[in-house]
């Protein structure tokens, strides 16, 4: 998107298509402000499961991420400062780092980015589990829903999407 979007646009909100908006995204486009005093590019929210972790099944190799990682499904892009910090030369040359060895990537654009953010974690603000509270099978979302006063986007990250096995799906889906 750095390079597909012309030098103006500076600043961009990137939403998964199977996301559930449940209020003014206008109060997202606010934390560009606080990525601008931290200097941050990314904007993205923890990974609600254990993928990463590699602890989901037998011989489950993810790619390299810091802890749990970071969930694309929503992402806050700075575009001018990952430009400026020559983000496309960064994002292609882990991918072909990291390539040599996994061969290939189950989570797409996720996997890369995380694999990025675990060698330069300076360039990530982490936002509110709010702002994408993930419903797979596998989530590990409680916290985030029990402390929350209210969900801000709801991500249905499963290939199941509404039809997901997830406790607390029923709440969302109606």
């Amino acid at each position: 998107l750095t390079e597909a979007l012309p030098p103006q646009v500076d600043r961009i909100i990137v939403l998964d298509t199977d996301v559930t908006v449940c209020a003014d995204v206008a109060e997202l486009w606010q934390f560009f402000a606080l990525m601008r005093q931290t200097g941050k590019m990314l904007g993205v929210v923890e990974n609600q499961s254990d993928w990463y972790l590699g602890k989901l099944w037998e011989r489950h190799k993810p790619w390299p991420a810091l802890g749990r990682g970071v969930n694309t499904g929503v992402m806050l892009l700075h575009l001018e400062a990952l430009r400026t910090a020559e983000w496309r030369s960064t994002w292609t040359n882990v991918t072909r780092k990291v390539l040599r060895s996994y061969k290939s990537t189950a989570l797409a654009d996720q996997d890369v980015i995380n694999a990025v953010v675990k060698g330069t974690p300076d360039v990530y603000y982490l936002l509110p589990c709010t702002w994408n509270v993930q419903l797979s099978e596998h989530a590990l979302s409680e916290h985030c829903l029990r402390d929350a006063e209210e969900y801000k986007l709801v991500h249905w990250n499963s290939p199941m999407k509404q039809m997901v096995r997830n406790e607390h799906a029923p709440y969302f889906s109606s």
